[in-house]
């Protein structure tokens, strides 16, 4: 994970997904831009998560864990 820092990019993401929209108050202060590499997790399950992401660009596969420990490929979404 790599984060960016652009103000640009940030406004770019806010404004074309209209993420203030989203939120009551101003968050833009608190917001900020990660990269993650291919197959590197953004999250794992029982994991304590520090964000609340939102997914603006790229793939990204999403896995259950099986009570026999084997994965199971629950979505592939896309995003442009």
């Amino acid at each position: 994970m790599r984060k960016i820092v652009s103000n640009k990019q940030l406004n770019h993401y806010i404004l074309k997904y209209n993420i203030d929209d989203i939120f009551s108050t101003d968050m833009k202060p608190y917001m900020e831009l990660f990269f993650y590499n291919k197959n590197e997790y953004i999250c794992k399950a029982d994991e304590k998560l520090n964000y609340l992401f939102f997914f603006v660009k790229g793939k990204a596969k999403v896995y259950a864990t099986l009570s026999n420990g084997k994965s199971l490929l629950l979505v592939r979404p896309t995003w442009a």
